[in-house]
C-alpha cells in the first residue's frame, strides 16, 4: 500500500505525517477535531497553558473511547461484536476505521504533550 507524508496542524503547529493511502482525509478530519476541541476547551475554562489543553483533550478522547467500547459488546478475545441488521459490516468497518484513526490522534497528541513537556522554554509556553 502506498503511502503519503501530508502535514496536519495542530495548535497552530504543522506536523508531519505518514498516511496510508486513502487515509489523509481521515486524518485531516481528525486535527480538526483536535483543534475544535481545543478552541471549545480554551474558551470553557481559564486554562491557557497548552499542554494542560492538550492534556485535556486526550481525556475527553479517552473518555469517548471508553464509552465507546462499553456500548459495543464485545467477546473476549475478539474483536468488537456490532449489532445485528442490514448494515453490519458497514458497522463494523467503521468501528475498526475510528479505532485506527483514535489510535494515530493518541500517538500524535503523545508526541506532541511529549514535545512540549521536554522542549518548551518560558519564551514559548
Amino acid at each position: 500500500m502506498q503511502e503519503n507524508t501530508i502535514n496536519i496542524k495542530i495548535a497552530n503547529r504543522a506536523y508531519p505525517i505518514t498516511a496510508a493511502e486513502g487515509e489523509d482525509d481521515n486524518l485531516r478530519k481528525a486535527a480538526s477535531t483536535v483543534n475544535q476541541m481545543l478552541d471549545q476547551l480554551k474558551n470553557n475554562y481559564a486554562v491557557r497553558d497548552l499542554q494542560d489543553l492538550l492534556a485535556m483533550c486526550c481525556l475527553e478522547l479517552a473518555v469517548y473511547k471508553t464509552k465507546a467500547a462499553q456500548a459495543a459488546p464485545t467477546i473476549p478475545g475478539e474483536q468488537a461484536v456490532a449489532p445485528q441488521g442490514d448494515n453490519t459490516a458497514m458497522q463494523a468497518e467503521i468501528i475498526g476505521e475510528l479505532g485506527a484513526i483514535e489510535r494515530r490522534i493518541a500517538e500524535y497528541l503523545s508526541r506532541v504533550i511529549h514535545f512540549f513537556s521536554t522542549s518548551c522554554t518560558k519564551r514559548w509556553c
